[in-house]
């Protein structure tokens, strides 16, 4: 039977996570899917946790790279080889709600949406502090510019509608080099307000990196996206304010 929706899930050294991430997906109440996995020259025993998982799920694809590629390399492999008719992502150290297919799948059905995120969890996997990522309502490319408020591992979008969406950055940005060839296509993506993943940050993450990520956001605003020097500038200005904000509105709500 043809999946309705494949998962994509880049996987390098996740031995720590995997199995959660993997639990996330089995335990969904929907059931249409095939869970796509490329391996990207994990070396700590990852590779092991997935093959016992594939013996009992024929959902479970597993790919693998021929180096060490980074995520958007990685991830163009899994939507390279995808046959849903939706593209959902879920990165390796995070987790799913059990109806988190079910509910968005419905909601963009629902609403002839064909590019949706949610809202999310925050997990410090060092102090073990949960916040909620409060998303805008609504993402259109000007937006986005400004700053990407949008979580990977929340997003499905219609591969029928808009056709497969390739990174065109291979390490940092992946996901936001994405959405904003996404937004290109469409008016607008419409986020479902439910807190329907947990994103998990690492304090020696390579996300972490402000600076790295910085550079490249850099890089998709002014070489993929050919924007002027000086709105590249403005949009990045936008984007440390923003970030700045979103922690202050975090350590909030995670006090309250």
């Amino acid at each position: 039977m043809t999946p309705e929706v494949s998962i994509i899930t880049p996987v390098f050294n996740s031995k720590r996570f995997i199995q959660a991430c993997l639990d996330s997906v089995a335990n969904q109440t929907f059931r249409l899917y095939e869970h796509i996995l490329i391996i990207d020259k994990s070396t700590d025993g990852t590779e092991q946790i997935i093959k016992k998982y594939a013996k009992t799920d024929k959902r479970i694809k597993i790919y693998w790279t021929k180096g060490s590629c980074g995520s958007g390399a990685t991830r163009n492999l899994g939507i390279e080889n995808a046959k849903g008719k939706y593209i959902a992502f879920l990165d390796s150290d995070d987790i799913w709600a059990h109806n988190k297919l079910e509910e968005q799948i419905k909601f963009m059905k629902q609403n002839r949406i064909h590019f949706s995120y949610t809202k999310y969890f925050i997990e410090n996997t060092n102090t073990h502090n949960i916040s909620i990522f409060h998303s805008k309502s609504f993402a259109t490319y000007t937006e986005l510019l400004k700053n990407n408020f949008i979580g990977c591992s929340t997003v499905i979008y219609d591969s029928e509608v808009l056709g497969k969406i390739f990174s065109k950055q291979l390490y940092l940005r992946t996901d936001y080099s994405m959405w904003l060839q996404i937004l290109r296509k469409i008016d607008y993506g419409q986020l479902l307000p439910m807190e329907l993943a947990t994103y998990k940050i690492h304090e020696d993450g390579i996300s972490r990196n402000k600076i790295s990520a910085l550079y490249y956001n850099f890089k998709v605003l002014y070489f993929d996206e050919r924007i002027s020097f000086l709105k590249t500038i403005y949009y990045l200005f936008c984007q440390i304010n923003y970030i700045l904000f979103k922690k202050k509105e975090i350590r909030e709500d995670r006090d309250e």
